[in-house]
């Protein structure tokens, strides 16, 4: 699990069309309130966020 939570935790997050960049924003409403109940559900039911999970306020939304 720390080899996964390290690899997530250098990905480069930004304008997906700049070549430095690996992700890109959660493009629609829908997708983004879907994640973050995904997120919300796993952490209600016990589990532990390894990475992330934030939602960073920048508009396009990135979640961390």
């Amino acid at each position: 699990m720390e080899a996964v939570r390290d690899l997530f935790t250098t990905i480069a997050y930004g304008d997906p069309t700049d070549p430095q960049f690996i992700m890109g924003p959660v493009i629609n409403r829908r997708q983004y309130a879907r994640i973050l109940g995904m997120i919300r559900r796993g952490v209600e039911e016990g589990a532990t966020l390894a990475a992330g999970g934030k939602v960073t306020g920048i508009i396009p939304q990135f979640l961390l």
